[in-house]
């Protein structure tokens, strides 16, 4: 089975990032999530470059928490603190360029709903963490790019995040990323979002190897005094195999 980790999709001029885990390290785990990739994640969200500043607020629903921990100011994102009224009027969004919502759910009022959707209608980012929805949509995106909650609890014995073929060439993507924990919070399976969204990064039940975890079982080493090879040019070939398939490499 996929879990989704990391999903994102356009609306309006806006970008919108789901994320069904927390940026900080309060109830998950102790794991602090790279702070790379949380930086990456809000730079695409909010269509800056990676020099420039990150204005964003962070607002948090109920008793979820909103810190960002190592994320603020030393990777260039300045961030202010706010609870679910600050979202009801607009002036407090028009002069940010991310908002993260932690702890969304279906309480959120009709004025809210309104004032996030033409926020990112208008170019705004949004990153939407933590979905405290159980076995049902999230009644924000249901006009934007529908999401179906399984469970707002993960109970999970076994897998690994891993990123998909198309999440590999988005701009959120960087090759150290490979491997990096992320600590999922709700189940959102790959079949519960629309195809409005673009599934970047996965937990799969059924892989037993981390993403970029390679196990090596024997090293060769020759010298290149061993060999007479006659001629300018020369080929060498190399095999191995990784998760029940094969990877071939030529040097000339």
């Amino acid at each position: 089975m996929k879990y989704v980790t990391i999903a994102t999709t356009e609306y309006g001029k806006g970008r919108i990032v789901l994320f069904p885990s927390r940026f900080d390290n309060i109830n998950t785990a102790g794991n602090l999530l790279n702070p790379a990739l949380t930086r990456s994640m809000l730079e695409w969200a909010s269509q800056r470059n990676e020099n420039d500043r990150i204005s964003s607020l962070s607002v948090s629903n109920s008793t979820v928490e909103g810190n960002l921990f190592d994320v603020a100011d030393m990777n260039n994102v300045l961030v202010s603190f706010g609870d679910l009224d600050d979202l009801s009027v607009s002036s407090n969004l028009t002069d940010k360029d991310c908002i993260i919502l932690n702890g969304v759910d279906n309480n959120i009022s009709p004025l809210i709903r309104t004032n996030l959707t033409n926020y990112v209608v208008g170019g705004g980012g949004l990153v939407l963490c933590d979905l405290r929805v159980d076995g049902e949509a999230i009644e924000l995106l249901e006009s934007i790019a529908p999401v179906t909650v399984e469970s707002e609890s993960v109970n999970l014995s076994s897998g690994f995040p891993m990123w998909t073929d198309i999440g590999r060439t988005h701009p959120i993507f960087r090759d150290r990323f490979l491997g990096v924990d992320i600590t999922l919070l709700n189940s959102v399976q790959e079949s519960g979002v629309s195809s409005s969204w673009t599934v970047l990064n996965v937990l799969d039940t059924d892989i037993e190897v981390r993403e970029g975890d390679l196990e090596i079982d024997e090293l060769l080493f020759s010298r290149s005094q061993d060999f007479s090879i006659p001629g300018t040019f020369f080929v060498g070939y190399y095999a191995t195999v990784y998760e029940d398939g094969i990877t071939d490499m030529e040097t000339c």
